[in-house]
């Protein structure tokens, strides 16, 4: 190969690779896909919207009737968090389900 067409052919791997990786990057935390979370939605389909989350752990203390602290109690809460640059959003699944969403 001569120069010229073995630099010809580097640009072009090069343009393809950057299409590719350009269109795996976009966000799919926005309008459209937030739109599309409803209530009672489970966490796969979420997640197949949005993408997988990251879990917020919540910790705290209790105080029972008898004035003892504890753990905090167990429930069927879990919140995830999305971020994709300046945007970030939340939901919170009650026993698996989409009980509620915030921008």
């Amino acid at each position: 190969m001569n120069q010229r067409l073995l630099v010809m052919w580097c640009v072009a791997i090069l343009a393809c690779v950057c299409l590719l990786v350009g269109t795996g990057c976009e966000s799919k935390v926005n309008q459209d896909n937030w739109d599309k979370i409803t209530a009672g939605m489970t966490q796969s389909q979420v997640e197949g919207i949005l993408g997988p989350g990251t879990k917020q752990e919540i910790q705290g203390t209790s105080i029972s009737g008898a004035g003892m602290a504890g753990g905090a109690a167990r429930n069927s809460l879990d919140t995830y968090l999305w971020k994709m640059g300046t945007k970030e959003v939340s939901i919170t699944f009650k026993d698996g389900k989409v009980m509620s969403k915030n921008p």
